[in-house]
């Protein structure tokens, strides 16, 4: 439901963007994506109902696209671990900060991170995936984006994002108040108002995308090779 946000707020730009933003506020916003993500962003059931049978099926190696301070993939690694299955995981991110403190975590033996930007790789994955990158892209962006994963991306590709809405413009302040010192609350509301609907985004992308609604307020854009 749109009727408030019936235009993407573009020109908005989130605060953990900045270069020269607060260090200690931003490290503590990397801590808290841990328990937000897990908390919002539904990567155990896009598990469960997409990658596990993939990974299942033979596939081998997962690359997260943006993938900040890791903790997406660092679930993602735990609970392959714990279903017995064999996955290398390599995160990239064009910001240093956010490698940095992806790679002084404590990360399993099969997961990299590495400052690289997507689009001058030259070899990609068995999976590309990302979490909350389409909103901070153009139209023009996505469909760029679209084709460097078609080339890097051997099985599939899954990016998972918000999805637009007043109500959740409402209730986000219900949970991203309790995040304190860090970027969490204010980013968190500006990602709201940037993010695509689902018809917006299906308008954009290339043939061979698939747009669907996930979890609450959330859209995931895949492609299959």
């Amino acid at each position: 439901m749109t009727l408030y946000l019936r235009e993407r707020a573009q020109s908005l730009t989130e605060r953990m963007d900045d270069p020269h933003c607060d260090e200690k506020k931003l490290a503590r916003t990397y801590e808290q994506f841990a328990t937000i993500n897990a908390l919002l962003s539904g990567w155990t059931e896009i598990y469960r109902r997409e990658l596990r049978p993939t990974l299942q099926a033979g596939a081998r190696t997962v690359l997260d696209i943006g993938c900040g301070g890791g903790d997406v993939l660092r679930h993602l690694a735990k609970l392959t671990h714990r279903d017995g299955l064999s996955a290398e995981f390599r995160g990239i991110d064009p910001d240093p900060r956010a490698i940095a403190f992806a790679q002084a975590q404590h990360n399993p033996a099969n997961l990299h991170f590495e400052k690289a930007d997507l689009y001058t790789l030259p070899s990609g994955a068995d999976i590309l995936l990302s979490n909350h990158v389409l909103h901070h892209l153009t139209s023009d962006e996505i469909k760029t984006l679209c084709t460097a994963c078609e080339r890097l991306a051997s099985v599939r590709v899954i990016h998972n994002d918000l999805c637009r809405d007043d109500r959740a413009l409402l209730l986000f302040p219900f949970v991203g108040g309790w995040f304190r010192h860090s970027f969490i609350f204010e980013d968190g509301m500006r990602s709201i108002q940037r993010a695509f609907t689902q018809k917006e985004l299906e308008k954009i992308v290339p043939p061979g995308w698939q747009v669907t609604p996930s979890a609450p307020f959330r859209l995931q854009l895949q492609w299959k090779a």
